[in-house]
């Protein structure tokens, strides 16, 4: 699923959500997190992917949860 990146949530179906169908496949390990910024709860914290390469497990990037601590 992807959705239009200028779009708010919203966990209902609306035309900003869109099913696409992916051709091309990697696998990815969460391997961590960093520390959040501005004294952030956890919640605010992004996600350290890996990649495989051979024996080795190298930085991909690092993903935003989304999630935030304002309620």
């Amino acid at each position: 699923m992807s959705k239009r990146r200028d779009a708010p949530y919203e966990s209902r179906r609306t035309t900003t959500w869109r099913k696409v169908r992916g051709q091309q496949r990697q696998e990815f390990v969460i391997g961590g997190w960093t520390d959040p910024a501005g004294g952030r709860g956890r919640a605010s914290a992004r996600s350290l992917l890996g990649v495989r390469d051979g024996d080795e497990l190298k930085l991909a990037g690092r993903v935003g949860t989304g999630f935030s601590d304002r309620r």
